[in-house]
């Protein structure tokens, strides 16, 4: 039984016990008997409701605590990786919940529409299976052949999806960049290979040099 059901049951006990007390039969000679048991009725009944109210808070704590535990949390991180002779994109999926989770499903949302645009082979940064399974803090960066995009398609967030159609969505400068590079038919950038080039760095920043150059 949840601690909050306890605390309000005890409570309700112990009023309806001290309701049944202070009612008992008194005489005139008894009054100052009964003005005590309802002194002490009163103070049983106060620190009965101050326990059930405790009983109450601890038990919707604990209610919190397991929905939160329940949860799934993974944090998207969309952003550009670089190299010699080498510009890409991935999306970094990292797993705080506190249980294993397989995220099948990993893209770009749409935006103004419902659509989801999914990377259909996607390529793992340390070369591993797909779909993939993440355990508790663990990570996985996802690139994607940008020459795969739509031309001319407005980018939303970035998504993964776990197969039981958990989804949790972000957003960087990196992609924000992207999005308008797409948008605008401007992104120029060398094919994706299927294996990453040794020396890669991440950024989530704005990379300047992808801009168009004016003139």
């Amino acid at each position: 039984m949840r601690g909050w059901v306890r605390g309000a049951l005890a409570l309700a006990a112990v009023v309806a016990a001290g309701q049944a007390w202070a009612q008992g039969t008194t005489t005139p000679g008894a009054a100052v008997e009964a003005s005590t048991r309802e002194t002490i009725t009163l103070w049983v009944a106060i620190f009965g409701a101050f326990t059930g109210g405790i009983g109450a808070v601890l038990g919707v704590y604990n209610a919190l605590v397991a929905r939160d535990a329940r949860k799934v949390r993974l944090k998207i991180v969309p952003g550009w990786s670089l190299g010699p002779g080498f510009i890409g994109f991935s999306i970094e999926v990292v797993n705080h919940s506190s249980f294993g989770v397989t995220v099948d499903q990993i893209g770009f949302l749409e935006r103004g529409s419902k659509r989801t645009i999914t990377i259909a082979r996607p390529i793992l940064g340390d070369g591993g299976e797909w779909p993939r399974k993440l355990g508790p803090q663990e990570a996985v960066n996802v690139y994607l052949d940008l020459h795969s995009l739509p031309e001319g398609i407005h980018l939303g967030e970035a998504f993964a999806q776990t197969v039981s159609d958990e989804r949790r969505t972000g957003t960087t400068a990196a992609l924000q960049q992207l999005t308008r590079l797409v948008r605008s038919g401007a992104l120029d950038v060398p094919p994706q290979p299927r294996f990453m080039p040794p020396g890669v760095i991440r950024t989530t920043n704005v990379v300047p040099e992808l801009e168009p150059r004016e003139g």
